[in-house]
Parts: structure tokens; sequence; C-alpha cells
């Protein structure tokens, strides 16, 4: 291991991964029906509306500023977790008379607290700071957020730089995106990462990843999150590992950090789906294990992708071209060069989402689900 592996395993971490309702495969972004919170909270399309409570404090911080800083941070999500490729989604946070009526109820406890995850003591080897649990778990644990109390919190930046002080409002922010059904990101930007950093909550950016797990999981599929998640997950595999693994530890100056992923960027290898390879099959294999696509849609899916892949190439060997172009930017310069995405792969998307919608509306089964109308911005978007 190198020394940013070592690093990064003594730094403390959410536990998500053992609070889940069942055992069940990893997933790029959150697409179950279970991890979304139920329909009597949404006050209209892709709306949601959510209570919360402190119900056990700790006697770290004063009370009014734990109260401020849940705020804060539920505030960050309702102002942050809306990308402008995407359908919005609106969600609506505020504080609870008590913790009946609440839908999050949030608080410290130490060691065994009444549920089946005890908390493991400060400064423990496996550095547990807090869980929460998803809205489909059972009542009336869903969406709860519970803080390690034998940690000491600090929402004071400063002093929680010192080894044995948890900084609060991170861990928050981070704890309130389970509680609103996103898993973990593989990305080290993602604030769905899920080892803890010191940010103040003035300075947290959304990722991408963050964005299209919100939005997947309240609207349904998209291009642009297909997209990101081709970048993330299929053209990394077909480059160096250790060359892209080091840019996301960079811990440099901001100039410094532009000139690597600028160099990365530049000799990063962009695959290609042809008879002779097995790109389009790792696709396919890849939606229907991390995305839980079912079959006949991760081979319609695979080929959007691959054309994605072909406007990439078009796109970069372009003049339009920059390396530090961003990637909503980049996406765009895609759909713009690839002519075989508009009148074969789109168009065939559009009629599967146009048949999925119309069986839901029908009552029959459907690829949709419980995604109010997860496939009906595609079937009305080119």
């Amino acid at each position: 291991m190198d020394a940013a592996t070592v690093e990064a395993t003594r730094r403390p971490r959410c536990s998500q991964r053992d609070t889940r309702k069942q055992a069940g495969r990893s997933k790029r972004f959150a697409l179950s029906g279970t991890s979304k919170w139920d329909k009597k909270h949404f006050t209209g399309l892709h709306e949601l509306s959510l209570k919360w409570f402190v119900s056990e404090y700790t006697n770290d911080i004063p009370k009014a500023i734990i109260r401020s800083t849940i705020q804060k941070a539920f505030q960050l999500w309702a102002k942050q977790a809306n990308e402008r490729n995407l359908p919005k989604v609106t969600f609506h946070f505020e504080e609870a008379a008590s913790k009946e009526e609440a839908d999050i109820n949030i608080l410290w406890a130490e060691g065994a607290h009444g549920d089946q995850y005890e908390f493991d003591g400060a400064s423990a080897k496996k550095n547990i700071l807090a869980h929460t649990f998803f809205p489909g778990h059972s009542e009336p644990l869903n969406g709860d957020i519970h803080f390690d109390d034998a940690e000491t919190w600090e929402t004071d930046l400063t002093a929680a730089t010192n080894y044995d002080r948890r900084f609060f409002p991170y861990v928050l922010a981070h704890e309130i995106g389970h509680a609103l059904g996103l898993q973990h990101a593989k990305k080290q930007e993602a604030i769905m990462y899920p080892y803890y950093k010191n940010t103040p909550l003035d300075e947290i950016k959304l990722d991408l990843d963050d964005k299209c797990a919100i939005n997947w999981n309240y609207v349904g599929t998209s291009k642009f999150c297909l997209f990101v998640w081709l970048m993330s997950e299929i053209v990394p595999i077909h480059n160096n590992s250790d060359q892209m693994a080091s840019s996301n530890h960079l811990n440099n100056s901001p100039k410094q950090r532009i000139k690597a992923a600028k160099r990365i960027l530049k000799q990063t290898r962009i695959p290609r789906c042809t008879a002779s390879n097995d790109v389009q099959l790792l696709i396919e294999a890849r939606l229907q294990k991390f995305l839980h696509f079912p079959a006949p849609e991760s081979k319609t899916y695979s080929e959007v992708l691959c054309n994605f892949l072909l406007g990439l190439h078009a796109y970069r060997g372009s003049p339009e071209y920059v390396a530090s172009d961003s990637l909503e930017k980049e996406f765009n310069g895609v759909i713009k060069e690839v002519s075989e995405f508009g009148p074969v792969s789109s168009a065939s998307v559009r009629r599967m989402a146009r048949r999925a919608w119309r069986r839901l509306e029908h009552g029959k089964p459907s690829v949709l689900g419980e995604c109010t109308n997860a496939y009906k911005f595609i079937a009305e978007h080119p």
C-alpha cells in the first residue's frame, strides 16, 4: 500500500455498510425503492418534506450550536442537490417540536444504545463515529442518525484537527446523505465517500456523483448520470490504475491539482466498443451488477454508452476540446458530436421509456417500479 492508502485507513469512516436493512450488492447510485422515503413525505412531484429532531444531545457542543449546525447541513443538501442537466428535486427540512413528530431522529449515544449496531468507543480501531438508517429501514429507526458520544465532538475546525476530536459538521452532512437514501460513493471528492474529512459546511460542494445519486434515487435514470457513471466506472478500467488513483490523493495547492488533473486527462485512453473486443459486454455486465439494470435494458443502455465513448473520441479530437473542460461541457460536446446517438440509440431508448411509462400508468409491471416517472424525462427529451 502507498502512503495515501495507509493514511486513508487511519481516518475515521462511516459504518453505513453495516447498517443496511439486508445484505445486498453495492450500487454505484442509490436505485432501490427501499432507499427512498415513502410517498406520504412528498408534497409535490420530486418534492420531499422531512422533519428532524434531536432527542439526545452531547455535552461537547452547546445545544444551540448543534441545532444551528444541523439546520445549515440540511440546507446544504437542499441548495446543492440539483444539477442543471437534470430534472429538479426539491427538499424541505424543518425542526420538529418533538421526537414523535420527527421523520429523522438525531441522537448521541455510547456502546449498545437500543439498535443492533453498538458503537465501538472513542478512537477505537474501526474509527466508527456514526451510523444512519436508510429511509426503507423498518420504523421507527428509518432515517435516524446516531453519533458515538464516546468521541469528543467539535464544531471548531482548529480544535477538530487534534487526533482525538471529531468534526461534527462534515460527519453530519455525510450522514444526512444516508438519511436521504444514498449509499457510499467511490469518488473521494464526493461527500458520500465513506471516509470523513475536516471540511467546513461553507466549503463543501456536492460532487456530480452526489447529485446524480440524489437525482437517480428520486427522479430516475438519466443520460447525463449514465455519462458520469461511464467516466467513473468504465474509462478508468482501461487506464493505468496507479495513475488514476494518485489523482484522488492530491493534497497540494489548487494550481498543482489542476495541472496534475490536466496531465492525467490528456493521458487518459478512451476505450472503443468494437466487434473484436468486449467493451460493450463489460458495460452491459456492470450495468446489471452495479446499477441493477434488467438484462434487456442493460443491453439497450450499453449501446447508448458505446455511442457516448464514440462521441468522446470525436469530441476530444475536435478543436473545441480542452483538457480542463468540465464533465458537463464534455457531455454536451459528446452529444453534439455523435450523430449515431441521435437517430438510432436515442430513439430506441425513448421507445423503451414510453413503453415502460404506459405500463406503469395502466398498473402493469414496469421497470419503473416505485420511481414516479423514472423514464419520463428520457421519453420526452432527445
